[in-house]
């Protein structure tokens, strides 16, 4: 899929997981073990349901969003349903996520029920029951008196069009800031050229810390994942008995870290030679030197940084040096 140097420029998440679940249709999302047919199926039902309750084109939702295959499918429910989306942590407090309704003007609010001991879908009813403009939240995994249950069962089975064509996707800051836009050929352009530079290929596995609510999140994990038919496992919250399990179970892997962990991960030994085919690191602005150059034989190293308005960049230690001297 990513042999095509046009794919970047004309595709959309919604036209990239069909593909994925026709290319790759077993490989999976874990910790759920969802396939990718399994995932293009449930982005379809979301999507349903959401037409069901009469949603428009062009409405616009904020997706609290966890490490799941289920947090996936949403994301691209949501645009296949023509909404217009904006992606907040799991992790976002009330007051935070009060203020990404008011920046994408959105009537509609969405996330899973619970996660890792987080009761998302109460602080969704609460929020919205404060925030007048939003007349409507949905919540999967579950459900919640008053609210739209995104996987109870579909009333009309009719297929459709999807109506995602080209969206931005907004991604709401933890703290007080700008939201950040991307376009969608934006992320998967930089996914195409994680993909290229780590040596991505189908069997093998993508195993990440990150949210999908960050622009590294989404391009190192779920997009890399669906271009190259690697297998995805979300690893969080962290642990670090059960990472290094996860580690030793699926060596080598592609591992999608934050810059800011990297020489804890080395003193750790979770950086130890043959234990990665390709580190990626998640850095906000410019990346510092890598503690762990060296220590990984030829396992590739790359950063990935987005600016607060936009923009993504995925450089090697040697493109970064070369940028601005940083590393030098």
């Amino acid at each position: 899929m990513s042999d095509d140097p046009s794919f970047a420029e004309a595709a959309t998440f919604e036209a990239l997981l069909r593909e994925a679940a026709k290319d790759h249709p077993f490989a999976t999302l874990s910790p759920e073990r969802t396939t990718f047919a399994g995932l293009d199926a449930l982005a379809d039902h979301y999507a349903a349901r959401w037409r069901e309750a009469l949603t428009r084109v062009g409405d616009a939702v904020v997706l609290v969003t966890a490490p799941t295959a289920q947090s996936v499918a949403a994301l691209v429910g949501a645009l296949r349903a023509g909404l217009a989306l904006s992606i907040a942590p799991s992790e976002i407090r009330a007051r935070e996520l009060d203020a990404a309704i008011v920046a994408a003007d959105a009537t509609l609010l969405a996330g899973p029920l619970r996660f890792a001991g987080l009761r998302i879908g109460d602080v969704l009813s609460r929020v919205a029951l404060d925030e007048e403009r939003v007349s409507l939240v949905a919540i999967h995994g579950g459900g919640l008196p008053g609210v739209l249950a995104l996987d109870d069962p579909r009333e009309n089975y009719s297929a459709y069009e999807p109506l995602s064509a080209g969206a931005q996707i907004r991604l709401a800051p933890m703290r007080s800031g700008p939201s950040a836009r991307f376009d969608e050929g934006e992320l998967i352009g930089a996914a195409e050229t994680i993909v290229r530079e780590a040596r991505i290929g189908p069997g093998d596995t993508i195993l990440t810390t990150l949210s999908c609510a960050s622009a590294a999140g989404l391009a190192a994990g779920p997009l890399a994942a669906l271009i190259s038919g690697a297998r995805l496992v979300f690893h969080a919250p962290f642990d670090a008995r059960s990472f290094q399990a996860a580690l030793d179970a699926a060596a080598p892997v592609h591992l999608v870290a934050p810059e800011a962990v990297a020489a804890a991960f080395e003193e750790a030994g979770f950086l130890d030679h043959g234990r990665l085919a390709s580190l990626i690191l998640s850095c906000p602005s410019e990346p510092e030197a890598p503690p762990v150059e060296g220590a990984l034989g030829d396992a590739p190293v790359l950063y990935v940084s987005a600016g607060p308005w936009g923009g993504v960049r995925v450089e090697t230690p040697q493109q970064a040096a070369d940028d601005d001297g940083s590393m030098a």
